[in-house]
């Protein structure tokens, strides 16, 4: 397993350095669907559908696949320009950074994509999302937040270090972690 698990009340799901997203739960193994190269990041699941990213292979870039979460049968697939850089997260889209610091925006119903915003520095942090924001560290120790519907930018804070583990907003509060170990809340979304 690679990048982490994600779970639904009834199954875990995590992809491998051999490109599959596998799907356990307290019998077993209940399916394996290999994707077109290794996963990135840990999957997002909303819905009955699981939302996985991989790196590209032989030259080609990488991109996010949609899964059903029952039988791992593929909803669709969406290459990138570039390969990802972590794991999407979803809400009413699905995002997910770029090795070259953009985020681009994902319709999850459809695979379409929405928009592609650039970042400066590139962003190193699976997005935390509300409905109306989107939170993402980079290695340039800087906290962005964008609009999840057109990828926006609306604001940008130096943090003080590269950040190292991924945002989580509680209330109004964004908690990022720091490579420094330092821990820092930023309020007002």
């Amino acid at each position: 397993a690679v990048g982490g698990l994600s779970g639904d009340g009834s199954r875990v799901y995590f992809g491998t350095l051999t490109g599959e997203v596998v799907a356990v739960d307290k019998v077993g193994v209940q399916w394996r669907t290999v994707m077109p190269g290794p996963a990135v990041g840990r999957p997002a699941i909303r819905d009955g559908t699981l939302y996985a990213a991989y790196t590209g292979l032989e030259g080609q870039p990488g991109g996010v696949v949609a899964l059903n979460a029952y039988d791992g049968e593929f909803r669709w697939r969406t290459p990138l320009d570039r390969d990802p850089a972590t794991g999407p997260s979803v809400s009413h889209a699905l995002l997910i950074p770029d090795r070259t610091g953009e985020m681009v925006g994902i319709d999850p119903i459809s695979g379409d994509r929405l928009w592609i915003a650039p970042v400066e520095g590139d962003l190193i942090t699976r997005p935390a999302l509300t409905r109306f924001a989107a939170f993402g560290g980079n290695a340039d120790g800087r906290l962005h937040r964008f609009d999840p519907d057109d990828g926006g930018e609306a604001w940008s804070i130096q943090l003080g270090a590269t950040a190292s583990a991924d945002p989580v907003v509680i209330g109004n509060t964004i908690i990022i972690g720091l490579a420094d170990g330092t821990l820092i809340a930023v309020g007002g979304q």
